[in-house]
């Protein structure tokens, strides 16, 4: 385990960064294990971090998984708030037609599922539970989502942590040489527990900011604050942070933001429905909502990813002869213009980063 040490204000009352980050290094060192590493993490929040280049917890948790390879492939991507809710609005969906009920589901519907996803993540159910049989229903349809688009959420990529940490790993001696400092206390119930596994025996030490920006041991504990957790809003469990465009950019901006955001996503994780859909008519490609449909039904019934199953089609099209194209009846054909040009289009980026050494 690292060695933890958290200061209790928020970056925005400090006035000289390089000062406190200095104070808190001084202070740490003292009784430091030597060669060790001193790591700053801020809580995920409105802005905190982002002016200094800090990682939060959340965000340097995901790098541990990529650095030490802790998931299956590592080509994962992690889902972001918005995204876990649009699943978790797709599967609630789901649910309520299985019912006999519309294909549809309201804010409060997937806030709350969204609630007990992350609650039964952190603490899974046993088999003798029935008493959430609508959660089974959409917990599976989440988990079968993610798996088949090579997705993990941050509640995996915390599980992956502490499952290696109980072993002799390269990532538990690296965290054994390391001492975490949180510049600010966390608010989710999740970053929460991040930091407490970190934690020698559940314990940390908080850190007093002074009005000179030095530092001093205080009497808090992190330990003490989790409590304060159960006060939270309800989307606090699995909400670290919003997304940082939704807080910084103008409506116009977060949507050019995630559009630019979902193409590099996708060149990294080709799995991802969620990337190919945000991108699948920006620029106009004169593709459809039935468009999408169509090629949905077709990957689903090839049992395979949309977008092979599209790399497919237009390969096969610009093959040419009547040994590759496709049937007449296909409900791909009336789209053929807009597929070319968004499989193109994502061939050129793959060109891209194929070719450019600074890339990656």
């Amino acid at each position: 385990m690292a060695s933890c040490v958290y200061i209790t204000q928020p970056l925005a009352a400090v006035t000289d960064i390089k000062i406190l980050l200095n104070s808190v290094k001084h202070v740490t060192e003292k009784d430091a294990v030597k060669p060790h590493t001193l790591q700053f993490l801020v809580p995920a929040s409105k802005d905190d971090g982002v002016e200094y280049r800090l990682p939060s917890i959340s965000e340097w948790f995901v790098s541990l998984c990529r650095f030490h390879r802790l998931m299956h492939n590592p080509r994962f991507t992690v889902l972001s708030h918005y995204d876990m809710a649009h699943i978790v609005q797709l599967g609630v969906a789901e649910k309520n037609k299985l019912a006999g009920g519309a294909y549809d589901a309201s804010d409060e519907a997937v806030l709350e599922m969204m609630e007990k996803i992350g609650q039964l993540k952190l603490v899974p159910m046993t088999t003798e539970d029935d008493e959430e049989s609508d959660v089974r229903v959409v917990m599976e349809y989440y988990k079968t989502f993610l798996t088949s688009s090579n997705h993990v959420d941050l509640f995996d990529v915390y599980a992956a942590v502490a499952r290696e940490m109980v072993k002799e790993s390269d990532l538990q001696k690296d965290l054994a040489a390391t001492i975490v400092c949180c510049l600010g206390t966390p608010t989710s119930v999740l970053e929460k527990k991040m930091l407490q596994l970190l934690c020698p025996d559940g314990k940390s030490t908080c850190l007093q900011l002074c009005p000179d920006n030095t530092v001093g041991v205080s009497d808090d504990n992190f330990e003490g604050s989790e409590s304060q957790s159960e006060n939270q809003p309800s989307q606090d469990i699995h909400q670290p942070s919003q997304d940082i465009h939704q807080n910084v950019y103008t409506t116009a901006q977060a949507f050019i933001y995630k559009t630019i955001l979902s193409y590099i996503h996708l060149l990294v994780n080709t799995r991802s429905e969620l990337a190919l859909s945000q991108i699948f008519n920006i620029p106009d490609r004169e593709l459809s909502h039935a468009a999408f449909t169509a090629v949905k039904r077709e990957a689903k019934k090839k049992n395979l990813p949309i977008y092979q199953t599209l790399t497919s089609f237009v390969m096969r099209l610009r093959l040419g002869g009547k040994g590759y194209a496709p049937d007449k009846s296909c409900t791909l054909l009336p789209h053929v213009k807009g597929f070319s040009l968004l499989m193109g289009i994502i061939q050129k980026l793959q060109g891209i980063v194929e070719e450019d050494l600074h890339i990656g």
